[in-house]
């Protein structure tokens, strides 16, 4: 419903990618108000949910404006216009699709080498047909889940920047968790002393 609404994304926006964040506040306001901040697993999640948040805002988006295109938009025929595309993610290809015998091809010669089809080579072969996971998404798994959740895939970012991230990650997860933890010890402590004070009562 958000991503349909013209007043917050109008559906002329440039390309996406260089929308400016601060573009979705407002969505992301509304989207805040729907946040139980009683829940304790609810709490310090606010920045990965507001990036799944733009993830779904842009993916539902694409779709509204593809349904628009497809009810409304009349092309021009036989216009030498339409012979050209500025955008830079349009590619020259064979026309040919990646399918199962690909995938297939390129384990029969990993075998033929000697080398055992591991999770790893799978993810290698992957990559090799489909290309590098990008955008921190994972092909296949939805919506939400990151590169630091799958292990072992093949992504765009490489070496130390990637090391980094997935250190982070780790980071930000385990303060989460000492964080609950406390916040559980606490209360158990509380509980503790009023059994206390009624007991000497």
């Amino acid at each position: 419903m958000l991503a349909r609404d013209g007043g917050l994304i109008p559906i002329d926006s440039p390309d996406w990618r260089r929308l400016d964040s601060s573009k979705l506040d407002p969505v992301w306001s509304l989207v805040q108000a729907t946040i139980d901040r009683t829940n304790p697993t609810a709490a310090g999640k606010e920045e990965k949910v507001r990036g799944i948040m733009e993830t779904k805002i842009h993916d539902r988006f694409k779709t509204w404006r593809a349904k628009l295109r497809k009810l409304y938009y009349v092309p021009l025929e036989n216009s030498e216009q339409r012979k050209h595309c500025n955008d830079a993610r349009a590619e020259e290809h064979d026309g040919s699709e990646p399918d199962r015998l690909s995938f297939e091809n390129l384990e029969v010669k990993v075998r033929e080498r000697g080398e055992e089809v591991t999770t790893e080579v799978r993810n290698r072969i992957y990559a090799e047909v489909m290309g590098p996971e990008k955008r921190n998404q994972v092909r296949g798994f939805g919506l939400g889940v990151g590169w630091a959740n799958v292990p072992g895939i093949i992504t765009e970012q490489r070496g130390i920047s990637r090391e980094v991230k997935y250190l982070r990650e780790a980071y930000e997860a385990q303060k989460q968790a000492t964080a609950t933890a406390e916040e559980k010890m606490t209360s158990m402590m509380h509980e503790a002393n009023e059994k206390a004070e009624k007991t000497k009562k």
